[in-house]
């Protein structure tokens, strides 16, 4: 029973970090992104692991810099030490986030002109395409805020 309500607090958790946590909720949305274009295109079993493994380090770097964020919040100022150890653990998301596009360009790279061909061959992939540039168009507005309504 104790593990049961372990998974419960785990799975309220991941909910709330998707209700409430814009970040999260874009890093999903490329997650999303990139897991379909690795499945409608063919990339090859190990480059598709590498990106399991590495989207699940990125979400979980995310949920853990939102913990520290919100228990040193309840600690109240902003200033100093507290600011200081909120920005290490956001900047820990932005360098593995930053690790996982370098893996996933460097390990696509090579395979760049046979998957251009494929993608532009099949109406999924011209539509995977097409969402792929709109979230590069899409995601920096968010994060600067011009993307807000």
């Amino acid at each position: 029973m104790k593990t049961l309500r372990s998974f419960a607090y785990a799975g309220r958790g991941f909910l709330g970090l998707l209700r409430a946590e814009t970040n999260f909720r874009i890093e999903m949305a490329v997650a999303e992104c990139v897991f379909a274009g690795l499945i409608l295109l063919g990339f090859p079993r190990l480059i598709t692991a590498f990106a399991v493994l590495m989207t699940g380090l990125v979400l979980s770097a995310e949920a853990v810099n939102t913990a520290v964020e919100k228990a040193l919040d309840a600690l109240g100022e902003r200033r100093g030490a507290i600011g200081r150890a909120k920005d290490a653990a956001a900047s820990a998301v932005l360098l593995l986030a930053a690790a996982s596009l370098v893996l996933g360009v460097w390990l696509a790279w090579p395979l760049r002109s046979e998957l251009a061909h494929r993608a532009s061959q099949t109406p999924v992939g011209l539509i995977l395409l097409a969402m792929l540039v709109a979230l590069t168009l899409f995601v920096p507005a968010v994060r600067s805020g011009r993307g807000r309504t």
